[in-house]
């Protein structure tokens, strides 16, 4: 959304997992339907959730320059689901033109559903991709930016 509210993009998740199919009964976006977006002249891509982890959209969105990827992880967030995140964005930015990027997550409670984890940028240089700001927690609110 913009500063003065209105929508200037949206988008379908495309990997989605069993719950999202089976119990909540959505369907599954298309790769070829997403695009990228700009702020500022900037040319930005989303990726929602278990999405960032496939390199399908490499070629989607090879020439972009900034990446966010949107979680909302209902699992605790332990030493595993830490390093499982920092294997996704990372390698979409690596992969691609794009000079940095954030995941931000969802996290709090509703009804008997909880969602955890830390939100955190990364950055391009030529060493590598390396991740700046992290959250200070995992299941509260934060405020990052590098």
């Amino acid at each position: 959304y913009g500063p003065d509210g209105t929508r200037l993009y949206e988008q379908n998740k495309v990997y989605l997992t069993e719950f999202e199919t089976d119990i909540v009964g959505l369907t599954p976006g298309r790769i070829r339907a997403a695009d990228t977006f700009e702020i500022n002249g900037h040319s930005i891509a989303l990726t929602i959730c278990r999405d960032t982890f496939f390199p399908a959209w490499n070629e989607r969105f090879a020439d972009v320059e900034y990446w966010i990827d949107i979680k909302a992880n209902g699992t605790e967030f332990d030493r595993e689901e830490e390093d499982r995140f920092l294997r996704a964005l990372p390698v979409r930015v690596l992969q691609s033109d794009a000079t940095g990027g954030m995941t931000v997550c969802l996290t709090g409670t509703f009804l008997d559903l909880f969602w955890e984890g830390r939100s955190f940028t990364v950055y391009k240089d030529s060493g590598g991709v390396h991740v700046g700001q992290v959250a200070e927690t995992q299941s509260g609110p934060a405020v990052i930016r590098d």
